[in-house]
């Protein structure tokens, strides 16, 4: 079953039909065992019950009734007065007032048919003679006082309602719903709560550091929630591990990046307080390195910046616009190794939804990039183009490129070829990821393939705003 709700759902409706059914069931058999008692009960023995404690009053004849009921529940047993009123105070059934409405109106004509058959046969009228044993007949009680009561016999009086108002019945049908629901619910809370308690040491393990941790085997292959919530639990432990490794990577690399600086400002330093023709260079030098650390430390808190939370400042921007202008800016830095930047497909109208600072400088540092590793002399290529809902930003160098192994590193912080080759650059290793984190904030991401002929190619995708 792969939906847990669906699980939960048809345990319960399983265990109501169960208790449903059990409980008919249940009320069913108590009728019946009530209404073979009566097989055995003559209703003339019953009649003269009633006719003795007549004798007693009126009183105990009512509770007579009352005791009759305890004794014998499928049996409606009703003694009425003259006015039609019941001394126990019940309600006749349908069945019973009708018959009593009946014997009402056939009695003037009951009464004269006797006095005939008397007068006819010249014997006086016998109260036998219209007599027969029967739960239908109605017999006459008589008080000693001469009251005149009717009693009225319903074998069919006991309704399904009336069985629950014996103890035995209802602690009989308790007992069964509780012995149905209880196994149903165990399994089931059992069912939910196992995994339930391993994605719950899973999390307490990772919670005390070991990100290691992950779901039991078995418990993500389950196909309803349980089986998606260990899924994405393996994920966030995924997900916390890389981002702890990298943090750790990342402080590795910036204390090694801070330490080369560091030692040569401590080589300026020594020399400049040495004094000599050479003073004024070496305090160059160290104005350069600080430079140059204020720049590292600057991209990484940009990188840290980026890594954080999604942006907010969202606006439309039309993507065209956006490449024009850093583009324009870019010319300017081009004139002094006589590069040309070509750029097409930039009178597209096709809007991102975007931070249009951050998105001009992740595109910024893709274009110098380029314009820093390629000849003297040569081209870069900006390319914008659109498919299925996606724009791509395409910046094409004629560098010496990279080794393809390293492809897939080049978006990675610190990370540079060679330490010669960074010198000469000026760069720091920090400019991609910088542009990867901000592609991945706003939904796209960055690749970077070898161009035919020699370069590099680096593509930026991003979704088109709705």
């Amino acid at each position: 079953m792969k939906s847990l709700f669906l699980r939960i759902f048809l345990s319960f409706w399983i265990a109501m039909g169960l208790i449903l059914a059990g409980g008919m069931a249940i009320v069913g058999t108590v009728l019946a065992y009530h209404v073979k008692k009566l097989y055995d009960v003559n209703p003339d023995d019953l009649t003269r019950e009633a006719r003795a404690a007549a004798l007693q009053g009126e009183a105990a004849l009512r509770e007579w009734v009352l005791r009759l009921h305890r004794r014998h529940p499928a049996l409606g047993a009703y003694i009425v007065d003259t006015q039609d009123r019941e001394i126990a105070g019940q309600t006749l059934s349908a069945l019973s007032a009708d018959r009593l409405g009946f014997y009402r109106a056939r009695a003037p004509l009951r009464i004269a048919q006797a006095q005939q058959r008397a007068e006819a046969t010249a014997e006086p009228p016998s109260e036998a003679s219209a007599y027969r044993p029967s739960w239908w007949n109605i017999r006459r009680i008589v008080l000693e006082d001469g009251t005149r009561y009717e009693l009225l016999f319903d074998p069919f009086a006991l309704s399904e309602l009336d069985v629950f108002d014996h103890p035995q019945t209802s602690w009989f049908l308790l007992l069964f719903c509780f012995a149905v629901s209880a196994p149903i619910c165990w399994l089931l809370a059992r069912n939910i709560s196992g995994p339930v308690g391993l994605l719950r040491d899973g999390v307490r393990k990772l919670a005390f550091g070991d990100l290691a941790a992950r779901a039991e085997p078995g418990l993500d292959r389950r196909s309803d929630e349980l089986g998606m919530l260990a899924r994405d639990f393996n994920t966030m432990a995924d997900r916390i591990h890389g981002l702890v490794v990298l943090k750790e990577r990342l402080l590795r690399d910036v204390s090694h990046e801070l330490r080369s600086p560091l030692a040569r400002l401590r080589v300026a330093l020594d020399l400049a307080r040495r004094g000599g023709p050479r003073q004024a260079t070496q305090l160059d030098r160290i104005e350069r390195e600080c430079e140059r650390l204020d720049q590292m430390i600057g991209q990484i808190l940009e990188v840290a910046r980026l890594r954080g939370q999604p942006p907010h400042e969202m606006e439309d921007v039309v993507l065209g616009e956006l490449v024009r202008e850093v583009v324009e800016n870019a010319r300017f830095e081009a004139q002094a190794k006589q590069l040309r930047i070509r750029a097409a497909g930039c009178d597209s109208a096709a809007a991102v939804r975007a931070d249009r600072a951050e998105l001009a400088s992740a595109l910024d540092n893709v274009l110098r990039n380029a314009l820093r590793f390629s000849p003297r002399g040569g081209e870069v290529d900006v390319t914008l183009t659109q498919a299925d809902g996606t724009l791509r930003i395409a910046v094409a160098d004629r560098g010496p490129g990279v080794p393809a192994a390293v492809l897939p590193h080049l978006f990675e912080a610190f990370f540079r070829l060679g330490d010669a080759r960074d010198r000469e650059s000026g760069g720091t290793g920090l400019g991609l990821a910088i542009t990867a984190a901000a592609m991945r904030r706003h939904g796209g991401r960055a690749e970077a393939a070898l161009r035919p002929g020699g370069g590099l190619l680096v593509s930026l995708h991003l979704p088109m705003a709705i």
